[in-house]
């Protein structure tokens, strides 16, 4: 029996959600629909802390030498990026795509019409794995204190990666093929 997109979309995007930990879920006055300007909510709903709000506002180059010295742990650092994202996810933007038309009446009088034709979701995850993600950093963290030196140049340093999907059409059935890329 064949599902229809949207069904797919939606139990794709509650999948998505269900995988933000309890701790990094935003309350219901934070996702309020008719604030428009959510950018200061990172800093007023109280999920992150100063610290966590300074590393994700830090240069790489900053939390790479950070790193090295061990001012901070690579668990902190995954930890405060993949809090960070959750709540962005929480704040999906909704964007009125707009079309302005120039319409030429017969008298030659211009009229410019704003049309809004859709709107449309934004997610900022499209996979979410912060357990293997904090995994990973617990294990680079280890690696420092036993050698003594960083994995690699990127030591530590989450990495965003952007996943394209392919997406075929047959018959009645959607696929998509995912290319997810392990760093380190």
């Amino acid at each position: 029996m064949a599902t229809d997109w949207q069904s797919i979309a939606a139990a794709t995007q509650q999948s998505i959600l269900d995988s933000i930990p309890n701790q990094w879920r935003l309350s219901a006055k934070d996702k309020d629909p008719s604030v428009k300007d959510k950018r200061s909510i990172l800093k007023t709903c109280g999920i992150l802390t100063a610290k966590q709000l300074e590393i994700t506002e830090t240069t790489a180059t900053a939390l790479l030498d950070q790193l090295r010295m061990r001012a901070i742990s690579s668990v902190e650092v995954t930890e405060a990026f993949c809090a960070r994202a959750a709540i962005a996810h929480q704040l999906v933007c909704t964007l009125t795509i707009s079309y302005y038309l120039n319409i030429q009446f017969i008298s030659d009088i211009a009229l410019d019409v704003l049309l809004n034709i859709f709107l449309i979701q934004v997610n900022c995850l499209a996979l979410f794995f912060p357990e293997e993600a904090l995994q990973q950093a617990r294990e680079l963290d280890i690696v420092l204190e036993r050698i003594g030196k960083p994995v690699g140049p990127l030591h530590g340093l989450p990495i965003p990666v952007k996943v394209r999907c392919y997406f075929t059409h047959n018959s009645e059935i959607y696929t998509f093929n995912c290319i997810r890329i392990r760093i380190g």
